[in-house]
């Protein structure tokens, strides 16, 4: 997912810029393939690469370390000295450092415009290559209705792969070519959630505000807008609607999640509808199972509706209206992400799935740069 501090940083920046992007691991890592962070001569802007152990450092070198193009630094905190130190996670990242402007192809520009545009993208990125006429660095970007960058006959397959990127996710492969190997990284872009909350109460507030920390947008559809919710709702969309609209303001986003808690019933009626009609992908209900039922049969609607969870939220416990929003704002994540919510104690699998790759990388040659963690 792209992250909102990425986009800040790069919508603010007033010097050029560089971005470092994690582009393999191996053992544990706190960051997957496709995390950035964007930094400038000295400073870093914004995002992550590490849980806090790398941007340091990268913001220190990164310049320098880019001053002939593109490059793969690896960063190996596997060794028992590193464990012993207690730096890093004990695996290995690598991570593509890259200025804007050294390929022909920005994928700052790239995330911008998945943005503002609410749409998905793949990144194709050259990370490793035996092939003397493909540079390490940012390659192609494969939009739905383009393709910025030149596709290489070689790497004809490129945009059907991308487009199964889309679909199951940031992943590696390996093309061969008449003088070699190509490793490409395609990297699924995806925009934050949308958050649509309808109500605003004090724990409507206390939702927006726990999605907004999170980095999601959120839209808050309101009968009116009086001058306290602006300032109630300072870090949020503030929408007078009737609720007619909804539909589409939902369906022209990316990923969007309807909350509905204005308690009041007609609106909440009237809500719950236009919402199901949308193409949400996760509509809750506050308030009793009952309450919710009667709501479905005076519109005619089904409770079977998979998207539709109502009583709203997880099981946390919750009692207060922060806490609440935390149970909700955890439902949503864990549907969209199609995750289970269990403990990660109780898991005996890694935490995070490996990034699919071909069979051939495991062997990849290791065009890069070392240093610890």
């Amino acid at each position: 997912m792209i992250e909102r501090e990425v986009a800040h940083a790069i919508a603010t920046a007033t010097e050029p810029l560089a971005v470092a992007t994690v582009v393999g691991i191996r053992g544990s890592a706190y960051r997957r393939p496709g995390a950035r962070m964007v930094f400038s001569k000295t400073a870093h802007l914004g995002g992550s690469v590490s849980g806090g152990c790398l941007e340091e450092e990268l913001a220190r070198t990164g310049w320098w370390h880019t001053r002939s193009g593109p490059v793969v630094v690896t960063f190996d905190a596997s060794d028992e000295e590193e464990v012993r130190r207690g730096t890093g996670c004990g695996g290995s990242i690598d991570i593509l450092l890259e200025r804007v402007g050294q390929r022909s192809v920005d994928p700052l520009a790239v995330v911008t415009r998945c943005m503002t545009e609410q749409r998905h993208a793949v990144l194709a990125t050259i990370i490793s290559s035996t092939d003397r006429q493909f540079a390490i660095g940012t390659y192609a970007a494969i939009h739905d209705d383009r393709v910025d960058g030149v596709i290489h006959p070689a790497l004809g397959s490129m945009i059907a792969d991308a487009k199964a990127a889309l679909k199951t996710g940031t992943r590696t492969v390996t093309y061969a070519t008449q003088n070699g190997e190509v490793h490409v990284l395609l990297e699924a872009l995806v925009p934050p959630p949308h958050l649509f909350v309808c109500g605003t109460g004090p724990d409507a507030a206390a939702l927006a505000d726990c999605a907004n920390a999170i980095g999601w947008h959120v839209v808050v559809v309101a009968p009116s807008i009086r001058p306290t919710l602006r300032t109630r709702f300072a870090h949020a969309e503030l929408v007078a609607d009737s609720v007619d609209g909804l539909v589409t303001r939902v369906d022209a986003t990316d990923r969007a999640a309807v909350v509905i808690i204005n308690h009041d019933l007609d609106r909440d009626t009237a809500c719950l509808d236009r919402a199901l009609a949308s193409k949400a992908a996760y509509v809750g209900a506050l308030g009793p199972r009952q309450r919710t039922q009667k709501m479905l049969a005076e519109v005619g609607r089904d409770i079977a509706d998979s998207r539709l969870h109502a009583p709203v939220g997880l099981q946390l416990g919750a009692e207060t209206p922060r806490e609440i929003a935390l149970a909700i704002v955890a439902e949503i994540q864990c549907e969209l992400a199609h995750a289970t919510g269990k403990q990660l104690r109780d898991q005996d699998a890694a935490i995070h799935s490996t990034p699919p790759t071909d069979e051939a990388s495991s062997s990849w040659p290791r065009l890069t740069e070392s240093s610890a963690a």
